[in-house]
């Protein structure tokens, strides 16, 4: 998660950030901030994916150990 946050994450924006200062620029084509999106976007989705796995492997761990007070 961490890795997420302070690398991949930022890595993607800058790169969108990059692709659309060089279409202002003319140096680039729609299609690089296109890509750029879709790699933002599929990081994202990673992230989400990553979070996701790790609340479910939490919660079957909470199910699977007893409680406090519980038997």
């Amino acid at each position: 998660m961490e890795r997420f946050e302070k690398l991949l994450l930022p890595l993607a924006r800058e790169r969108v950030a990059a692709a659309l200062a060089a279409i202002a620029e003319g140096a680039a084509s729609l299609g690089v901030v296109l890509e750029a999106r879709r790699a933002e976007t599929e990081t994202r989705l990673a992230s989400v994916q990553a979070q996701l796995e790790r609340r479910a492997a939490w919660a079957r761990l909470n199910f699977l150990l007893p409680h406090e007070g519980q038997p």
